[in-house]
Order: structure tokens, then sequence, then C-alpha cells
């Protein structure tokens, strides 16, 4: 049971971010994930990989002991978790685009600029959809009005005597509007020492974070011990 669940946790490259929700693609390797933008919370799990028979301590030890000396040098240790291997054998087919069995640095410094491409796709697909439900006379640019309405449902924020100077501050253009370069570079910065709270109440909804970047796929330890169960409590009988 353990090993399964361990399998599952190194099978998620990617979680839910600000609304961006990833699936995997049929067409893909096993650990390979496609973007596809929606609101509804999702983990991303590629196909499983291969079910290994459950392995006592003892038994994982000697399957990692390659030379059967009893001992466990660093690169035998790393063997020890088969999840950890499959884990990263696909993720070293990510960068191997030409399946040669090596990693150039072209391949290297493609994989990345590739998952920097994408999410840069994503945070322009996700400030689209912000400034489409804020913008109410549909020039896809936010005026000062529309800002602050943004800023109290987003951000419960309202803003200040100098809120002109401020939106003067992130209007390069001075048009008196935010277009999709300006307000990204707002939603990086946002001042919030120059707005006031607002409470909304319990049911106000609270802002979407901004999807962070996509990093490689990182197989998680899979070796920390579980925490212990808590103690019982024990009931004083009268």
């Amino acid at each position: 049971m353990m090993q399964t669940l361990l399998a599952l946790l190194l099978l998620i490259p990617y979680v839910q971010c600000g609304g961006i929700r990833f699936r995997a693609d049929p067409g893909a390797t096993s650990s390979s994930a496609a973007v596809n933008v929606g609101v509804a919370p999702m983990l991303a799990i590629p196909p499983p990989f291969p079910m290994f028979p459950q392995e006592s301590n003892d038994e994982q030890f000697k399957r990692a002991d390659d030379d059967k000396n009893g001992k466990l040098n660093f690169n035998e240790f790393l063997y020890k978790e088969r999840y950890h291997i499959e884990a990263k054998k696909n993720e070293f087919k990510q960068f191997d685009t030409d399946s040669d069995g090596f990693i150039t640095t072209s391949e290297h410094r493609r994989y990345y600029q590739k998952l920097e491409e994408e999410s840069k796709k994503m945070r322009y697909q996700y400030l689209s959809g912000v400034v489409r439900d804020f913008d109410s006379d549909h020039d896809r640019k936010l005026s000062p009005q529309e800002l602050m309405r943004l800023l109290k449902e987003r951000y419960s924020l309202k803003p200040k005597e100098n809120f002109a100077k401020v939106f003067a501050k992130f209007d390069t253009h001075k048009d008196n509007v935010l277009d999709m370069d300006e307000f990204e570079f707002f939603e990086r910065n946002v001042p919030y020492d120059q707005f006031d709270r607002v409470f909304m109440g319990p049911s106000a909804a609270m802002p979407m974070p901004m999807p962070m970047p996509i990093s490689a796929p990182m197989a998680m330890p899979i070796s920390a011990p579980m925490p212990a169960p808590m103690p019982k409590m024990q009931q004083n009988r009268a």
C-alpha cells in the first residue's frame, strides 16, 4: 500500500496553480503533461508505472546490493526505491529528445526553454482571463475604475487618495489604461502598502494565486519516516 501511495506522489509532475489545471496528454509519454486551461481543481497523474512486488526492508537491501558484498555504496543506495528509479527514467526521457541515451547541452537547454515558454503562455492565459472578468468596456485594457473593482473583489483592497499617482506609475504608455503588459507588471508588483484593507465578510472569495513558473519534475523523497501515531487518551474512570 505504501509503495502504491509513493508511486502516485512521484507521478505528479505538476499541481493546480492559480486556476490553471493540467492533464496528462493521452498521446504523450508517461511523465509528460499537456496544459489544459480550466478552473476545476485537478492533479496531473500520467499513466501509472509498473507495480512492483511488495518487498521487505531486507529484500530491498539485497536487490540494491549489486555486488553482493553486504554493503551499499551510494550508487547502490540510490537504487533502493524502484519508483524513484522509474521516475528518473521518465524524467531522463523528457530531456533525451533523440533517444540516444545521452542528454546533450542543447537538449538540456531546450528542455528548460520549453518550460519557460509554457510558463509564459500559462501566465498570459491567466492574465487574459482576469482582464476579461473586469474589462467592462471590452477593450482588453483596465481603466482606473476597472482596476479599483478588481482590487476590491480579488484582493479586498481599497485605494487611498493617492490612487491616481499609483495608477500612473504603472501606466507607462500614459493613456489612462493598463494594457496586458502593464497589468502583468502591476500583478507582479502590487503596492499593498498604498491601499487599505476592506473586510468583505467570511463569504468573500479569496484572490486566486498567480501561476508560478513551471520547474522540472522532481522525484520526491520517499524514504522519509512516517510520523508516529498520536497516543490514545486514557479516560479516568469514576
